[in-house]
């Protein structure tokens, strides 16, 4: 599962003052952190989000978020991604797509010069209103159930319609993460076991999207639910329930007795 690499500042060295040794062991923490895998394991698929470049990934499948008409030189992350992959890829979307794509629709060809098996290309209509997360649902879904039919095993998805088409990216996440789960549940034998969603290295308001939407239990014992509340309670640990008894409790009532609650971080 590619990772992407954050830039780490160079310490000075000739001096053993004490400052200098707290920067060394502030280095060494960063570097431990940078190594760490960051996942979420939502049945038999690994989910993690990572902040990098889509097409520097090396996972089977990536997503190319496209124009209908699949002309690749629109939009940054198309020309980027077929500045990259070859011309070979617009002329393979051309000829196997001559009507383009609807939001329906995966578009396959092959990897040209990019490290992946295949590359999926979707399309979104821009977002109008709440509800239009069925989009993202669509696609993430349709991608999900193609990659296991053609018995690949690791994706990455783009940080869909967060840009141009101005997808709120908490809610893209969310969606993202649901879809994921959902599958995983109704597909336990999938051949897909690793998920990636990139963010744009220079996209700050989406990596640091805190969202992943979960049904909770009356009672807000997210440890005793199977599913994404579990998954979630075991990865951040019991600060997570002190967190909610102390601060969403007075939120919590007024909501009633079952209701979505919105709490994600970056494992």
């Amino acid at each position: 599962m590619g990772n992407a690499q954050d830039r780490v500042e160079t310490f000075p060295t000739a001096s053993a003052s004490s400052s200098t040794k707290g920067q060394r062991h502030r280095q060494k923490q960063h570097e431990s952190r940078q190594k760490r895998q960051r996942f979420v394991q939502i049945g038999n698929i690994a989910l993690s989000v990572i902040k990098g470049d889509i097409i520097q990934q090396t996972t089977d499948v990536l997503v190319n978020s496209a124009v209908p008409d699949l002309d690749l030189n629109k939009g940054r992350a198309s020309k980027a991604l077929v500045d990259a992959a070859g011309k070979s890829i617009q002329s393979e979307c051309t000829n196997k797509y001559p009507s383009g794509i609807n939001s329906k629709t995966v578009a396959i060809t092959g990897p040209g010069n990019l490290h992946c098996k295949a590359i999926f290309h979707v399309t979104l209509p821009r977002w109008q209103a709440q509800g239009d997360e069925k989009n993202i649902d669509l696609i993430v879904r349709n991608c999900l159930v193609e990659a296991n039919k053609q018995k690949l095993t690791s994706m990455s998805f783009p940080a869909l319609g967060t840009g141009f088409l101005k997808y709120p990216p908490r809610t893209v996440i969310a969606s993202m993460f649901k879809t994921i789960e959902d599958f995983a549940k109704k597909t336990p034998n999938t051949t897909v076991k690793v998920v990636n969603c990139i963010v744009y290295s220079e996209d700050d308001e989406t990596y640091k999207a805190d969202v992943i939407v979960n049904s909770c239990p009356s009672d807000m014992r997210l440890d005793t639910r199977p599913g994404l509340a579990k998954v979630m309670y075991d990865a951040a640990g019991s600060g997570l329930k002190t967190e909610i008894d102390e601060n969403i409790s007075q939120r919590y009532t007024n909501w009633g007795p079952s209701c979505d609650w919105r709490s994600f971080t970056t494992l």
